[in-house]
């Protein structure tokens, strides 16, 4: 239960939230708390020790778990592995290519993450029941808050597109190094570009999405105009599903057509890359060999001290 001094001090928390169908910019959205004071208040009154504890410590566990974010990413431990095979020599295109990769849609991933630091949002929700508008505080998706819509949606969708466009030119570089004829790839790079644009396409989109649009003149979720939104985002998505094929269709006309030889240089450059694996292992296997002898060593030397002493 808040105190009289609690309740006074939190109305210093009222110019954060826009009530009442006010006209406020964007960057008033984006710092804003919600459309409805009073939800604000009552969900605090209704917090116990344990409660604030609780968030307290949810607010540790996200920024924990965004840091180690990109450990969790799909090809964090391959894209170190194939470092560690090129002995971390990023002057090749390759290696610049796929640390990009990794990079970009790590950040992203990062910042996703972040966006769990903001599941509450004061708003108003219409009642269908009572035909009025009650108080809802929870930011189930991130279309319900402001800064997290532009924070992990935004930012995290050009972040995320950015390294998927970048690791988009690999197939093409790779084909490129292996056909004799180079005017015969023309065709790839167009499809490559096509492919790149269809995503481009969608990070503009997230951005038409401004943080004002996202809530009604009473204070309440825009539900119609986010469906609208996600109808044109899946229109994007389909596109870039039949970009993404006609790519791969072009590079697959390419090699089908090119020498034999070059093709074996290809699989040789595989074949050696994975059958260095092995050798890395053995270095390894040897280092903590080496290390777990030496444990070994300092323990016997300690116990035949005491033993002899």
């Amino acid at each position: 239960m808040l105190s009289k001094a609690e309740l006074e001090e939190l109305q210093l928390d009222k110019k954060y939230f826009i009530q009442n169908g006010t006209d406020a910019s964007n960057i008033q959205w984006l710092f804003s708390r919600g459309t409805n004071f009073d939800c604000y208040i009552q969900y605090l009154d209704s917090l116990n020790d344990e409660n604030k504890l609780d968030n307290k410590i949810n607010t540790i566990r996200t920024i924990i778990y965004a840091i180690f974010k990109p450990l969790q990413f799909t090809f964090f431990y391959w894209s170190i592995l194939v470092f560690i095979l090129n002995k971390f020599d990023f002057k090749k295109p390759v290696m610049k290519i796929i640390l990009a990769h990794m990079i970009f849609r790590s950040l992203g991933d990062i910042l996703d993450k972040l966006g769990d630091l903001m599941p509450r949002y004061y708003s108003n929700t219409f009642d269908e029941n009572t035909k009025t508008y009650v108080c809802n505080y929870n930011a189930s998706s991130a279309e319900m808050h402001p800064l997290k819509w532009v924070l992990t949606r935004q930012l995290g969708i050009f972040l995320w597109i950015t390294g998927e466009i970048i690791a988009d030119w690999y197939p093409l570089i790779r084909t490129r190094e292996i056909v004799y004829k180079k005017a015969s790839i023309w065709f790839v790079y167009v499809t490559c570009v096509i492919f790149n644009l269809a995503k481009v396409s969608l990070i503009i989109l997230h951005f038409t999405l401004q943080p004002s649009q996202l809530y009604d003149k009473h204070g309440a979720f825009n539900k119609k105009h986010i469906n609208n939104f996600y109808f044109i985002y899946w229109a994007i998505q389909l596109g870039i599903i039949y970009a993404s094929v006609l790519y791969d269709i072009s590079i697959y006309l390419v090699l089908k057509n090119k020498n034999y030889e070059n093709l074996e240089f290809s699989f040789e450059e595989i074949r050696t890359s994975i059958s260095n694996l092995q050798y890395f292992i053995i270095f390894i296997d040897q280092i903590l060999l080496h290390i777990s002898n030496n444990k070994r060593s300092r323990i016997y030397t300690v116990f035949n001290f005491t033993y002899n002493k």
